[in-house]
């Protein structure tokens, strides 16, 4: 069976062919979708929420999940899936190495946020789920089956996980609204033989907000034809929703707050939320909203109890302005228009990702950089966006000799790194940025004790500079057992190019700057003619691509007693 990788910022679609997608996510988030009768799917994975209007649509808008889901739903619609059919996964969305670096964002939670949001939008049940907690996930995913499962990609606690496997075999309160007798008897029918899960009947989200305090219940169900009658919603005030005095922030608003409450919109057949219907429900009830139908209602009750093991909620304005759908454009789908961002596919065909980090603290890779013309300020945007805990860092870039001390100070009063020019001979050390002096190349070599130290020479120039790029990634490309990645950024000429080559050829990740954010797309350019290049990014996105690289490696999943698949969402 074929096995494909789907890195971030790329989707992939099967139809009828039985094969393995796989991804490997820290922060970001990947949403896997089968339609069971046509026995196609799709895997996105995407490292961001919402797309800013600053950024133009192109091949990078799939790093988004407000673009890249969509984008995928294009493909089930191009081959007659009806939303009836599908059914999704989502995993991902955690607080990797503690969070250090995201934390404040809270990228990961906003990642899964903006996947709820959106497969409601087109009324797509979540039927499995794994976000949060601090360690990466490793899934693989058979399009044709609908088989999903994933492995945690270390060997820390995993509080989410073990959260809610206590939660399976402890009593979980599940409130139900609804005024119709025949919904809420067959809510009861739904879950009378799970002795876990405790139904309580309330007639409107007011009363949910009289018995919040009393006693919180784990999950909402909420009966769609009540969100309509209530809402007195209509097509012409959707953009600007009036919400009536019985969904004005009450207790229950205030509560949720503290304590957003995971909701399951259930109707007879596929029912999409609408923009205005989704802002009303969540000024109540928070975020965490999910759709289904009867059909799959238990396993989306799972999933969404499930979302209690994401971290502390956002605050109300950070939650509109991450959750809302974009407005660019409108995708029609089972008859209900929603407006979604739109771009192309984003293909990263060349090269492979591989290697295996160790732990937080373990020193087993570096990350290299190139840079010419432009390259000062480029690489200020770069070094001021790492956080502090890092691999060593290497820099090889066209300068006088007169300025190259200056611009090491300059950058390490800005950096949480310690930047600083080689010495030769030093070891290198986690959190330390190590540039080439003026008219000095510098290269890695490898001791027997597998330590690494960088080496300052005055050798010949290499593609008429010293220090040279090439000179850089060519020792770095015999380094054996070291995760490498390397990346290109603006500047004149070719240098650098070629020993990106090889460094790709010998498994690295290899990155460029794409041409609209460089002074001069040479070295870029000519990387890419020569096909070293695995993916482009913006100046202002390399940052966290390379993090990103570093942080993910892509080992084969494995299926021997001592790598067994933790959990299988089905």
């Amino acid at each position: 069976m074929n096995d494909v990788q789907v890195r971030s910022g790329e989707f992939h679609f099967v139809f009828r062919e039985s094969i393995w997608l796989h991804a490997v996510v820290g922060t970001c988030v990947t949403v896997c979708i089968w339609d069971q009768e046509k026995q196609s799917g799709g895997m996105c994975h995407y490292r961001l929420p919402l797309m800013p209007e600053a950024i133009a649509l192109g091949e990078h808008a799939d790093d988004y999940g407000s673009c890249a889901i969509p984008n995928l739903l294009k493909k089930f619609k191009h081959t007659s899936s009806t939303p009836e059919n599908l059914r999704a996964w989502v995993i991902g969305g955690g607080q990797v190495h503690d969070g250090e670096y995201m934390q404040s964002q809270q990228i990961g939670d906003r990642n899964v946020l903006v996947a709820l949001a959106t497969l409601a939008h087109f009324g797509i049940p979540i039927v499995g789920l794994s976000v949060g907690g601090n360690s990466g996930r490793q899934i693989r995913f058979n399009p044709k089956i609908g088989d999903v499962d994933f492995r945690f990609v270390d060997d820390a606690p995993h509080e989410a996980e073990n959260r809610r496997s206590v939660q399976e075999y402890s009593p979980c309160w599940v409130y139900v609204v609804s005024a119709r007798q025949v919904f809420t008897t067959t809510i009861e029918k739904a879950f009378g033989n799970d002795p876990s899960i405790h139904i309580h009947v309330l007639p409107d989200l007011e009363s949910v907000g009289r018995y919040f305090f009393h006693q919180a219940p784990h999950a909402l169900i909420v009966d769609a034809q009540y969100l309509s009658s209530a809402m007195f919603l209509s097509a012409s005030s959707l953009s600007e929703p009036s919400l009536p005095a019985s969904l004005a922030p009450t207790s229950l608003a205030l509560a949720v707050e503290q304590h957003p409450l995971p909701t399951v919109v259930v109707a007879d057949s596929v029912t999409p939320l609408l923009d205005g219907q989704y802002r009303a429900l969540a000024q109540t009830v928070g975020h965490r909203i999910l759709v289904s139908t009867y059909q799959h209602l238990s396993k989306v009750v799972a999933s969404a109890i499930g979302l209690n093991t994401l971290s502390a909620p956002l605050s109300r304005h950070a939650q509109d302005s991450n959750t809302d759908m974009p407005t660019r454009s409108a995708v029609q789908f089972s008859g209900e228009k929603v407006h979604v961002n739109t771009s192309k596919e984003n293909k990263c065909k060349e090269g492979k990702h591989e290697g295996v980090l160790g732990g937080k603290d373990a020193l087993d890779g570096v990350v290299l950089v190139g840079s010419s013309t432009g390259g000062v300020d480029a690489l200020d945007v770069l070094l001021t966006q790492f956080p502090s805990n890092m691999p060593p860092i290497c820099i090889a870039q066209h300068i006088p000799e007169e300025y190259s001390l200056a611009l090491v100070q300059r950058l390490n009063a800005k950096s949480r790194l310690t930047v600083k020019e080689a010495v030769d001979g030093e070891i290198l050390e986690r959190s330390h940025v190590y540039f080439a002096p003026g008219n000095h190349h510098i290269k890695l070599v490898q001791l027997t004790d597998d330590k690494v130290v960088v080496r300052t020479t005055q050798d010949l120039p290499i593609n008429s500079f010293r220090p040279s790029v090439d000179y850089l990634f060519n020792s770095a490309a015999k380094i054996q057992g070291w995760h490498i990645v390397a990346a290109l950024l603006t500047g004149m000429g070719s240098d650098g190019a070629k020993g990106l080559q090889r460094l790709k050829e010998q498994g690295a990740f290899t990155l460029v700057q794409d041409e609209k954010s460089c002074v001069v797309f040479g070295m870029g350019r000519v990387a890419n003619e020569l096909g070293a290049v695995c993916k482009t990014v913006p100046i202002q996105d390399m940052a966290q691509a390379i993090l990103d690289a570093y942080l993910t490696p892509i080992p084969e999943l494995s299926r021997s007693r001592k790598d067994i698949v933790s959990k299988e969402l089905r």
